[in-house]
């Protein structure tokens, strides 16, 4: 019998970054569906010091949240 925290685990997709504002640490990115997704991003997940920018290819998981699903565990690939 599966538990109700396998039915919301997090899935990881693919997306680019369609907008991102650093000082702000937020913007969006598309799935591969062209389907936009909030993307938050106060310290940078991979070993490269920059924050997310314009056209960034990227792995991610998506969460539902309060309103809406968006993007957590984002890395640049």
């Amino acid at each position: 019998m599966r538990g109700s925290s396998e039915t919301n685990a997090p899935v990881m997709v693919s997306g680019t970054v369609t907008s991102f504002d650093a000082g702000k640490g937020f913007g969006y990115v598309a799935q591969g569906g062209g389907r936009e997704l909030f993307v938050e991003q106060r310290e940078p997940q991979s070993h490269d010091p920059r924050f997310l920018a314009l056209g960034d290819r990227v792995v991610f998981e998506v969460i539902q949240g309060r309103e809406g699903p968006h993007v957590c565990s984002v890395r640049r690939f």
